[in-house]
């Protein structure tokens, strides 16, 4: 859940503001955008890697609190800000617990389920 922040949206984005001071952008895909929203994104579209990658948005340093391997792929719990996220992805060199590493996500998979009504 986030503060809409109206002047920090770009490239069609609309950016949400954490309560720990964090941006995160995303895509509205018709819906009112009012005072304050909740993005959503499948666990599929999220990524974990060492090093963060190059990406400008939504890329945020976390840590690995659990991993589990479920076969093809590894199912990680990670801290972000004041929360615990779960990540799914596949990786030649899995994170260990304990480790600290980049989520990343690009913004148009993170889409605004709901939104508080704009103030009349």
């Amino acid at each position: 859940m986030g503060r809409h922040r109206p002047e920090r949206g770009r490239d069609g984005l609309i950016a949400l503001e954490t309560a720990g001071g964090t941006l995160v952008y995303g895509t509205a895909h018709g819906r009112p955008i009012g005072a304050e929203g909740v993005f959503s994104v499948r666990t599929i579209h999220l990524g974990l890697s060492r090093e963060a990658p190059p990406a400008q948005a939504n890329v945020w340093p976390v840590r690995v609190r659990r991993s589990v391997f479920q076969g093809d792929f590894t199912q990680y719990q990670v801290d972000w800000e004041d929360r615990q996220l779960v990540v799914r992805c596949t990786a030649a060199d899995p994170l260990a617990e304990g480790e600290q590493a980049y989520l990343a996500v690009e913004p148009r998979r993170c889409v605004l389920l709901e939104a508080e009504p704009a103030p009349a």
